[in-house]
């Protein structure tokens, strides 16, 4: 499968100097035109993913934060970026999820707190140990 914008930021990276490699001031509007259309085409998500996860190679193994640092700045400037990452996120689930099914299907989950042990006679509560261990002392 293509992925245009990785494509496209590799072949924007330049080697650096005090860094690894460099993204240059210049690149930085064709690469947000590429990802513009890449986040709307069919595999959106691949693109997104990718570009995320050379934000972090970047900044981590490849040693060249300042590049991470602009290429987070293109990707925070596409604004069709923010909306798939947002709807990604706002997932529903655990017992919300549960809630909403059975009530869905007329049956209601009654709310309560969770059964204990009952307590034995003979145990010592930790109140009662310390007590003993102060008279003890």
């Amino acid at each position: 499968m293509k992925v245009r914008f990785e494509r496209a930021v590799h072949g924007a990276l330049l080697p650096g100097g005090q860094e690894r490699f460099e993204l240059p001031q210049h690149a930085l509007p064709w690469l947000t035109s590429v990802l513009a259309r890449a986040a709307t085409s069919s595999n959106a998500d691949l693109e997104i993913e990718r570009g995320l996860r050379l934000i972090c190679a970047l900044k981590g193994t490849l040693a060249s934060p300042t590049a991470a640092e602009r290429l987070r700045s293109v990707m925070r400037s596409v604004p069709e970026v923010k909306a798939h990452l947002k709807a990604k996120r706002r997932k529903k689930g655990g017992i919300d999820a549960t809630r909403g099914f059975l009530a869905r299907e007329g049956r209601q989950q009654r709310l309560c707190a969770p059964q204990l042990a009952p307590r034995r006679a003979a145990s010592l509560t930790i109140s009662s140990f310390y007590r003993t261990k102060d008279r003890r002392c």
